[in-house]
């Protein structure tokens, strides 16, 4: 039958397992619900992103997926109106108001916020490389399906094709660390209404096409199945990206010896991205004021002052700014 016969001690830290894992769930609906609404009044269009949406679409209970956050991305359109939603979401966030002048600029991607006591990833840019942006944007609102909620909230996601090639990304932002990014990609890839050439088509789009059929084919790999990938021309990309992501440095979890820098990997041998990654670079060199006294609120020092510590790695604490809220975990800013 598949059941697994454990000693009553773990069938009752199983079952309390799941019941957290049903009561987050529940209450990370809860907060969506009460995100939308807002932003329907603030008349900024978002949709829901992997973790919740990949839950309730791809798993069949909460305790099978945790999820901890909301990621909700919102409409290129309506970047212009972000400061207000985020006030009325937020009002006492320390970047308010200089928001969509920070997009426009593309010195940020997303903003980390609380609401109804669970913490949200506000993302402004679907693809969220730090360095280059999403070519067209508008191109993922074209994947718009409805998702209903288990309280009957009807909520816009991305279809499976755009979720998947998320996820392949995603995977690579996460150093590979974690199994359940794995499991998230198996879990579309063998979707009835998975079109792998749908997904490599899209992220030939942004440049990706080799980067992420490498990265479902380590999927393939690590779990021994076979997603019956397409074939693809590979070049100089992929070798540079298997010396990036070695075999013997995945699903290491937290114990893993991060670099940062690696994720870098993408956007500077995206293809035709390379003027756009090297400006990236440039912007990142150089933080606005604002967004340098967002990431080190607790740094007194002067911006060149501080911006110089920074770079020789003389790291103060990168504590959010949202720590002194009541009702929100503190996150790590992007």
């Amino acid at each position: 039958s598949g059941e697994i016969d454990a000693p009553e001690s773990v069938r009752n830290r199983l079952e309390s397992l799941d019941l957290q894992a049903w009561a987050r769930s529940r209450m990370l609906e809860s907060a969506l619900g009460q995100l939308f609404e807002v932003s329907r009044d603030a008349g900024v269009r978002v949709a829901l992103i992997k973790g919740l949406a990949t839950a309730t679409r791809w798993y069949d209970r909460p305790a099978e997926r945790w999820a901890y956050d909301l990621d909700v991305v919102v409409h290129p359109r309506d970047l212009a109106g972000v400061d207000d939603l985020v006030e009325r979401l937020y009002p006492s966030h320390p970047l308010k108001g200089s928001i969509a002048d920070l997009v426009r600029r593309r010195h940020l991607q997303s903003v980390d916020l609380g609401v109804a006591g669970m913490p949200v990833d506000l993302h402004l840019d679907p693809l969220k490389l730090e360095l280059v942006w999403s070519r067209a944007p508008e191109r993922y609102w074209d994947h718009l399906v409805e998702l209903r909620l288990s309280d009957g909230l009807r909520i816009p996601v991305f279809d499976t094709n755009v979720s998947q090639f998320l996820h392949l990304m995603h995977l690579n932002k996460d150093h590979f660390r974690r199994l359940i990014g794995y499991a998230d990609v198996f879990r579309g890839g063998t979707r009835a209404d998975i079109d792998w050439n749908a997904v490599i088509d899209f992220a030939a789009g942004e440049g990706v096409a080799e980067h992420v059929l490498n990265t479902a084919q380590a999927v393939e790999d690590e779990l021994q199945v076979d997603f019956s990938l397409p074939e693809l021309h590979r070049s100089w990309r992929s070798d540079v990206w298997a010396r990036s992501w070695p075999r013997e440095s995945r699903l290491s979890g937290a114990s893993q010896n991060v670099h940062r820098h690696r994720l870098f990997v993408i956007p500077l041998t995206a293809k035709g991205r390379a003027a756009s990654a090297a400006s990236g670079w440039l912007r990142r060199l150089w933080p606005p004021k604002v967004l340098l006294d967002y990431y080190y609120p607790h740094d007194p020092d002067g911006y060149l002052t501080k911006l110089f510590k920074v770079r020789l790695g003389w790291r103060r604490s990168r504590a959010s700014a949202l720590n002194h809220a009541d009702d929100v975990a503190p996150r790590f800013p992007r």
